[in-house]
């Protein structure tokens, strides 16, 4: 560990090949020359712990921020008298980037030996484990769990191991497939799509943080019992293709056409004019993918979140589909604010409808069923949720929302504010009844999008994947 560390790896490797689930131990020796200040400033994303020994001290935690969270600092002055200490840095990363910033005053330390995470070594989280903190000896533990005790994974502190990892049998693979909307944007960065579509993402992060907080909370109440939940990260989270390619967002190259791989960070690649083939060609695809998904492990379950017309996507594939096996896969099927039962609130800037050089309107079949003018929203009213062995949830935040026949809608308020202001600007400008109107518009178009970031909504898809 050297006296100033900044390793901002983004989504590349970490160690031993890995970006997530991984851990790292550094240990440095220090000489004070002089009695003095000694700050100590560090900061992760995931989480760190720095502990000191030596000196005539005693081991002591500096600083602790181990949990999952985005990249953030802590700083400690400490007085230390002269003679040689040593540190231990501990760091994991959980999911998404990684970055590791360490910074030691030099004033008054003088470097004795450096280690420089030479013998750091990776430690791998196994999809399925049950967390002690604890001083019992390791050859009890692994007696009580019956396992071996070398596949104990432990940190180990002077008074015994803080924290112990059991591994227990493999977790059920488990997938979540986010489907936007008619329009919709493929780009992943935030900063390529359209400012109110925000890009992907943000949205995949916000779900996948949401759904690990509440993994930890549950697994924390839950101790050692048969409760636990697996715990989800990014990898297991697909994106939806409106043209059945998918692109690995690391290396901006197409790796699969027509077929999803089913490996990690594989993520959508199509257009926003892609989307205007209709509902019941996404479910085709929709049901490709989960066929895919199932063929590469059968016994993967599937959650599918659904936002605008991506829910009717869902729910139509849910209500259409006829083989046993791919049903029996879906685990949760949650909607955000779609029109189930048709809207004629379609954007006029739509991609799905244009116009010739005599001025005709065409539209594409997207803005026929979300209309009701096709069979996609009567087939829909059809749907039977007693019938799966699922959950269905339908969160609705504007007058476009509806909830899948047969369960309960989850409003959510995310707009208030912005209709508030949308409505007072409309009153001053034209008058009562446009600032009626544009609060209306405001509180719709805005109402829409927020879901996505919308707590209620994080924690309604939480609960779908984390419940069942």
């Amino acid at each position: 560990m050297a006296a100033a560390i900044d390793e901002d790896w983004g989504f590349e490797e970490v160690v031993d090949g890995r970006n997530s689930r991984v851990g790292l131990r550094g240990e440095m020796n220090i000489a004070v020359t002089r009695r003095g200040p000694v700050s100590f400033r560090v900061g992760g994303d995931d989480g760190y712990r720095l502990s000191i020994t030596g000196g005539g001290l005693l081991a002591e935690e500096l600083l602790s921020d181990w949990d999952t969270h985005s990249y953030r600092e802590q700083q400690i002055l400490r007085t230390l008298d002269p003679g040689i200490y040593s540190l231990a840095l501990d760091y994991f990363e959980w999911t998404g980037g990684a970055h590791l910033t360490v910074n030691i005053s030099p004033d008054v330390v003088g470097w004795y030996s450096i280690d420089d995470c030479d013998d750091a070594a990776s430690l791998i989280l196994p999809g399925s484990y049950t967390v002690l903190t604890t001083n019992e000896p390791l050859s009890d533990i692994a007696s009580r769990f019956d396992v071996d005790a070398d596949d104990l994974l432990t940190a180990d502190y002077a008074e015994g191991p803080e924290w112990v990892l059991v591994p227990g049998p493999p977790a059920p693979p488990r997938k979540a497939i986010i489907i936007q909307g008619i329009d919709s944007t493929s780009d992943w960065h935030a900063e390529q799509a359209d400012e109110m579509d925000g890009g992907l993402q943000p949205k995949v992060d916000a779900i996948v943080a949401a759904v690990q907080a509440d993994a930890w909370n549950r697994n924390l109440d839950a101790g050692d019992s048969d409760e636990r939940v697996p715990v989800i990260d990014s990898g297991d989270v697909i994106t939806f293709s409106y043209s059945g390619d998918y692109l690995d967002i690391l290396t901006d190259e197409l790796v699969v056409t027509g077929e999803h791989s089913g490996t990690n960070r594989h993520f959508a690649s199509y257009s926003p004019a892609e989307t205007c083939d209709g509902v019941a060609a996404g479910a085709s695809l929709l049901g490709d993918l989960i066929e895919r998904l199932v063929e590469i492990d059968p016994g993967t379950r599937i959650d599918l979140i659904g936002h605008s017309m991506g829910g009717l996507v869902a729910t139509y594939w849910a209500t259409t589909e006829t083989n046993p096996t791919l049903l029996s896969a879906m685990s949760s099927l949650t909607t955000l604010d779609s029109p189930l039962m048709g809207t004629d609130i379609v954007g006029p800037g739509t991609q799905c409808q244009s116009s010739d050089s005599e001025g005709t309107v065409t539209y594409g079949q997207a803005w026929h069923d979300l209309g009701g003018y096709s069979d996609v929203v009567s087939t829909i009213s059809l749907i039977d949720v007693d019938s799966y062995d699922a959950e269905f949830y339908s969160v609705t935040g504007s007058l476009v929302g509806d909830a899948i026949p047969g369960v309960e809608p989850i409003d959510v308020d995310c707009s208030s504010g912005a209709a508030f202001l949308g409505g007072i600007f409309g009153w001053l400008l034209f008058g009562p009844l446009a600032g009626i109107l544009a609060g209306v518009v405001t509180d719709t178009v805005v109402g829409h999008q927020c879901v996505w970031s919308d707590g209620i909504a994080l924690q309604t898809i939480a609960d779908a994947i984390n419940s069942n």
